[in-house]
């Protein structure tokens, strides 16, 4: 029998807006070419500057922002996560998380894709390659907020399978922030390209949290207007 989740934290409306707002001025600025792409060019040319950009330059500096990327890379956080989530499922016999994750990877991904094509954006000069005009927004960055902060919405609802949920919130905001500093620092991503993929992500957990929030209250409401009409009609005259 699956338990009943509980401690599920609730969506923000005012956080969902407010960071959709970043988003959309961030992407009107980057397509119109406007202030913040001037500070992108110059963080990107103090990143230069620092000497972790560049091939054959291995200082223990270089290697750390490297690891700092891995928080937002599939093959790594999203091992961590699919396990985490996993075992909760097995211990509440149930495959909701599961079932929301691959939903919001799916629409995440399906999101960043279009608009890293759509916009055709140039990385800075750490990207070479086939990755070279898909800059805008992060990949990394948007599959941190959404791995981290899924697994922190589960562990919430599900706390007695003996995850912690401190750790879950605490990785929820600082694994995506560690993501983003070392994209930078690494002239993988523009600060733009970070700022709205994360912007981006946060309305997507937010609208996720909100409607299922909505969606488990009218199943509550329902169970409960349907228990008093029983109970109405068990106690009228003649019943039984």
């Amino acid at each position: 029998m699956t338990r009943r989740p509980r401690g599920a934290p609730g969506g923000s409306p005012a956080l969902l807006i407010a960071a959709l707002v970043v988003f959309v001025l961030v992407t009107v600025d980057v397509l119109a070419g406007g202030p913040l792409t001037h500070l992108d060019r110059s963080v990107s040319a103090w990143a230069r500057s620092t000497g972790l950009v560049g091939p054959g330059w291995e200082p223990p500096g270089r290697m750390v922002a490297d690891q700092l990327v891995n928080f937002g890379a599939a093959e790594v956080a999203g091992v961590i996560v699919l396990v985490a989530i996993g075992w909760i499922c097995v211990r509440g016999r149930t495959v909701g998380p599961l079932v929301r994750l691959a939903v919001l990877a799916g629409v995440t991904a399906s999101i960043v894709l279009s608009l890293k094509y759509g916009t055709g954006r140039e990385a800075p000069s750490g990207v070479e390659g086939s990755q070279q005009f898909v800059s805008y927004p992060s990949g990394h960055t948007a599959t941190a907020v959404i791995l981290w902060g899924t697994l922190y919405s589960v562990v919430a609802e599900y706390s007695r399978y003996g995850v912690s949920r401190q750790v879950a919130w605490l990785l929820s905001w600082l694994a995506p922030l560690l993501v983003m500093v070392g994209m930078v620092l690494r002239d993988y991503h523009w600060v733009t390209d970070v700022v709205a993929a994360a912007a981006l992500c946060t309305v997507l957990l937010q609208a996720e949290r909100l409607a299922l929030g909505h969606w488990r209250g009218a199943r509550r409401r329902s169970g409960s207007a349907d228990g008093a009409r029983s109970a109405a009609v068990g106690s009228a005259p003649g019943a039984g």
